[in-house]
């Protein structure tokens, strides 16, 4: 089973976003949950345009490490 094959429910994606910071946390709502667009999100943050778009990227990266991580059997460690 590969990582496309487990469904993403809300619980799985919270517990995931635990590892982003407040800052990737809210680009990561507005742009995703809210659907603004980055120059919107950068202006109700208070952050440059391109600030929110690392902070977007940074988010998915982390959020997908995090869903990987959980998605690891304990015996394919080695």
């Amino acid at each position: 089973m590969t990582n496309d094959d487990i469904p993403l429910d809300a619980a799985r994606i919270e517990r995931a976003a635990r590892c982003l910071g407040r800052r990737e946390r809210a680009v990561l709502v507005l742009s995703a949950a809210e659907g603004l667009e980055l120059r919107a999100v950068a202006e109700r943050l208070g952050l440059h345009p391109a600030e929110a778009e690392r902070l977007l990227a940074d988010a998915l990266i982390k959020l997908d490490a995090a869903l990987r991580r959980e998605d690891q059997v304990w015996w394919r460690f080695w």
